[in-house]
């Protein structure tokens, strides 16, 4: 959907994605992965608001920055532990952010 130019509200990633070389298989380079999809759904336009759900708390700093210097709406969360009206309210405060 997004090679075809479709346009999202909301993206919830969980950034765990396999890294392009199947040799380094660490959880690290799976989270880098995901880290540089984001970033390119955010250069693309592809979406403004951004819920990321990691299980690295040191990946923080790097979807903050990417977030922030492409002025979009994120939440960070460390692993998805959320009740589903809990994670509702989240999301309905992503939606009251306006987006750059």
């Amino acid at each position: 959907m997004i090679d075809e130019g479709k346009k999202f509200d909301l993206a919830i990633m969980d950034v765990v994605l396999p890294p392009e070389d199947m040799k380094a298989l660490t959880l690290a380079d799976c989270q880098r992965t995901g880290l540089r999809l984001m970033a390119a759904m955010i250069r693309a336009g592809v979406c403004s608001r951004f819920y990321v759900v990691t299980v690295l708390k040191d990946l923080k700093e790097e979807v903050e920055k990417v977030c922030e210097d492409a002025h979009v709406v994120f939440k960070f969360q460390y692993k998805l532990d959320s009740e589903p009206e809990e994670l509702k309210d989240t999301i309905d405060r992503l939606f009251e952010q306006p987006v750059a």
